[in-house]
């Protein structure tokens, strides 16, 4: 056995730790400014309850256009492989998720918000991001499915179910854990999203804004950095909270 040099070993160790005190110093500084400043942005007249309500009304709205399609396109491609319209939704979701929200942003801006008209709200918003959050829920789908045993699928077809019964019948079930964890996944980075939500809700300096969400709250606070900081904590909990719970249910699969 080939053993590394010790000074080596303890060189990388060393610098594992340096990097580790670099980035959870500023967090802990920020959860400190957070937890002495929460209860009262909390309890402020506008607080961050409408930048809660706001993240969440326009990341389900997301969710909602999102994991249809998502579930209906990587099922598609995980169980035809082949096709025209295999490749498009490969081609169409490696295209979305290549794209940064900057990109997805400003096409919504121009296409929704002012080509049809829409304005700013959480109609644009959620279309947004359901095109942000698309592609983790094809990718996931794809591979959740792609993972169920063939030996399913050959005994569902053997005891006589068509291959449409099949899939929804028995692949998909098999596949919901991790499923579900791209869902949880998609919604995580949705809620984290600001550029998209900035070009289709609004920010600060435009007086049709449609309403606040965390991330803007956290943007806009460069005067007021105790409730930056509350939002930041929140949204960080939030984020954490769904990549927890999204590890868990993919661990279950």
């Amino acid at each position: 056995m080939i053993r590394a040099a010790r000074p080596l070993d303890r060189l990388a160790g060393g610098a594992l730790w340096v990097a580790l005190a670099v980035v959870l110093l500023p967090l802990a500084g920020m959860v400190w400014l957070a937890v002495r400043h929460l209860p009262a942005v909390w309890l402020a007249p506008r607080g961050l309850w409408p930048a809660i309500r706001g993240s969440l009304s326009v990341v389900g709205v997301g969710l909602a256009l999102a994991v249809p399609a998502g579930l209906c396109g990587g099922v598609w491609v995980a169980e035809v492989r082949q096709g025209f319209l295999a490749r498009a939704v490969r081609l169409s979701a490696a295209l979305l998720g290549g794209a940064s929200g900057v990109v997805v942003g400003y096409a919504a801006l121009f296409a929704l918000v002012h080509g049809f008209g829409w304005g700013f709200g959480t109609a644009a918003g959620g279309l947004a991001l359901a095109a942000v959050m698309l592609p983790q829920v094809v990718g996931a789908t794809t591979e959740a499915v792609a993972a169920v045993p063939d030996a399913l699928r050959d005994a569902s077809l053997a005891l006589g179910a068509n291959r449409r019964t099949t899939v929804w019948r028995v692949v998909a079930p098999a596949a919901a854990p991790r499923i579900l964890a791209g869902v949880l996944g998609a919604a995580s980075l949705g809620i984290g999203e600001t550029a998209a939500l900035a070009c289709t809700l609004g920010w600060t300096g435009v007086p049709s804004a449609a309403g606040s969400y965390l991330t803007r709250a956290v943007w806009s606070s460069v005067r007021r950095p105790e409730s930056g900081a509350a939002a930041l904590a929140v949204l960080l909990l939030v984020v954490l909270a769904l990549r927890a719970a999204a590890d868990r249910m993919g661990g279950r699969s």
